[in-house]
């Protein structure tokens, strides 16, 4: 049996990237890095882009990037890629969103539970031909 020494163990109990991208690994990291901010995809790094794009242009207030959302009861988190704040007329309106590629049965759960428990809108969203599109949007239920 192979020995490890106290320092190595932080690193072997760390959790894989989603997209099996390694932090250290040069790969496409510049590819996947806007502002200093390493992204966890190339296309959710895009999203940031044209979030700041259309914060410049007025169409968005402010946006923040993984916002962990617990349920009440605390038993569930989930983090969406962006939480986005929008300038309506004479009110704010918060919606999240989510860059995806196609939904996965971990993801079908997750809709579930948001829409059961969570207050907010969450848009799944993708780029098609070079345009944002809303795949879903899951509108929590009234209480």
């Amino acid at each position: 049996m192979e020995r490890i020494s106290i320092k190595e163990l932080p690193f072997l109990l760390r959790k894989p990237n989603k997209y099996r991208k390694s932090s250290t690994d040069p790969g496409d990291k510049e590819l996947r890095t806007y502002k200093g901010i390493l992204y966890s995809s190339k296309m959710e790094m895009r999203r940031a882009v044209e979030l700041d794009r259309m914060m410049r242009n007025g169409l968005i207030h402010c946006w923040y990037r993984q916002i962990k959302v617990y349920l009440p009861d605390k038993s569930y988190a989930y983090t969406p890629d962006f939480m986005v704040i929008e300038a309506c007329k004479n009110r704010l309106e918060i919606h999240f969103e989510d860059v995806k590629v196609f939904i996965t049965q971990r993801m079908s759960d997750s809709i579930h539970m948001w829409k059961r428990w969570e207050k907010l809108p969450l848009r799944l969203i993708r780029l098609q031909n070079e345009r944002w599109e809303i795949m879903e949007e899951i509108i929590p239920e009234k209480y």
